[in-house]
């Protein structure tokens, strides 16, 4: 398994990282009420948006020529390509499917301060979870930035422990109805890692 810079690698399947953000985020699509084929066409897009614009952000970790993990990071920078996304959009859902899947990716999108190194998501491809790729992941960003940011669902009992082995400690529990009704959790941690000196 090899973990790089996703802007190192100069063949990258967008189709890869959309499927990778959707095994990783299936249940959270289903909880909203997207059927399949809106599901795959929308993390179709997304990938496409993600090696397009953020490549430089992306960490993946690919296996046998395969992309099998993958892992985002956001700085708090403003985001780029929103036109060319909004209109990849257009060109391909109906105007429902659309607007749900920005309400869907908004409701998402954590809100980082500027200067914050957040690690957005972290996906593993299904077939190959709990064999170290979500550890390599983040022990990639480890070796290159000094703090990390990330927040984990409270019910997500396994991510929470990787997290916890790898040093970062919970700073503070948030809360939502809007969350609970949309995705079916409730309460979310952010938790950060920090580099001894």
């Amino acid at each position: 398994m090899t973990v790089i810079w996703a802007s190192k690698v100069k063949q990258l399947d967008p189709v890869e990282i959309g499927q990778l953000f959707q095994q990783g985020f299936r249940g959270k699509f289903r909880s909203f009420g997207f059927s399949a084929a809106t599901t795959q066409l929308g993390c179709q897009l997304l990938g496409e948006y993600l090696q397009q614009f953020y490549r430089q952000d992306l960490v993946v970790s690919i296996q046998g020529g395969h992309l099998n993990g993958c892992l985002l990071l956001n700085h708090g920078q403003k985001a780029l390509g929103q036109r060319t996304f909004l209109r990849r959009l257009g060109q391909t859902l109906p105007w429902r499917d659309r607007l749900r899947l920005l309400l869907f990716l908004g409701l998402l999108d954590q809100p980082v301060p500027q200067g914050t190194t957040y690690v957005d998501f972290v996906a593993v491809t299904q077939s190959q979870r709990r064999q170290g790729i979500g550890t390599a992941l983040l022990k990639f960003c480890q070796q290159h930035f000094s703090r990390l940011t990330l927040s984990v669902v409270t019910g997500n009992h396994a991510a929470y422990r990787l997290y916890r082995q790898l040093g970062f400690c919970e700073k503070q529990t948030q809360h939502s109805q809007l969350t609970q009704l949309c995705f079916g959790f409730r309460e979310w941690s952010e938790m950060q890692w920090t580099r001894l000196r």
